[in-house]
């Protein structure tokens, strides 16, 4: 399913790509862009700790996302209306978490909104084992897409805020890229690991990780 929503993504760039008249395209150097960037984010500590946040974001989402297909079809064995519920309350999370960040950043220092992104986002994950009913899945689902959505906009508005002009978009083009990454990898690990680990074992894990 993953593999398929990159291919359409890729298809719909390339039309895109085809669509939009050449004069309203820049040539650019890719090779060059990417040095460029690469050679920005290693002089900058700030701008680096920020996009490995993002990967390591994208690769927590990822293992969460793969490890609760896992547990509702196969741990459980619920039907895949269950699994679409489930992602539907995710959902709701994530918009929620959008619009919070919003009023909690008029309140709150960003600094500490951040980190309590993080430090609901590891709780969620550690007591989800205790979730043993879907009806009850929304007290730990909401929180977590939340979490998700805090982190990735006061993330982004700040890595926007400290990135020179002349380089924002090639930054935020190879924190896309690596971003990316992040996710495959996270999902291609909980392909090859959970049918010998339990995935309530894996959200265990995952929640280590985002405290850290």
């Amino acid at each position: 399913t993953v593999a398929g929503m990159y291919v359409i993504a890729a298809a719909i760039t390339t039309v895109l790509k085809f669509a939009i008249p050449q004069s309203y395209c820049t040539k650019t150097n890719t090779t060059r862009d990417m040095t460029v960037a690469i050679k920005y984010i290693r002089e900058h500590k700030r701008v680096f700790n920020l996009i490995l946040l993002s990967i390591c974001l994208q690769f927590i989402v990822a293992v969460f996302s793969n490890s609760l297909n896992a547990l509702i079809t196969d741990f459980y064995g619920l039907e895949f209306s269950d699994l679409t519920y489930l992602r539907t309350i995710l959902g709701i999370g994530i918009i929620a978490g959008m619009f919070s960040t919003i009023y909690f950043a008029r309140i709150m220092r960003t600094p500490h909104l951040f980190a309590c992104g993080f430090i609901v986002l590891c709780i969620t994950l550690i007591t989800a084992p205790f979730c043993h009913d879907i009806n009850d899945a929304w007290k730990w689902l909401i929180p977590i897409g939340m979490a998700d959505a805090l982190v990735i906009v006061i993330m982004d508005t700040i890595l926007q805020k400290i990135t020179a002009d002349r380089v924002r978009g090639k930054v935020f083009g190879l924190q896309l890229s690596f971003s990316t990454l992040g996710f495959l990898v996270g999902t291609a690990m909980v392909a090859n690991i959970v049918e010998f680990i339990n995935p309530l074992t894996i959200f265990k894990g995952i929640a280590v990780i985002s405290f850290m």
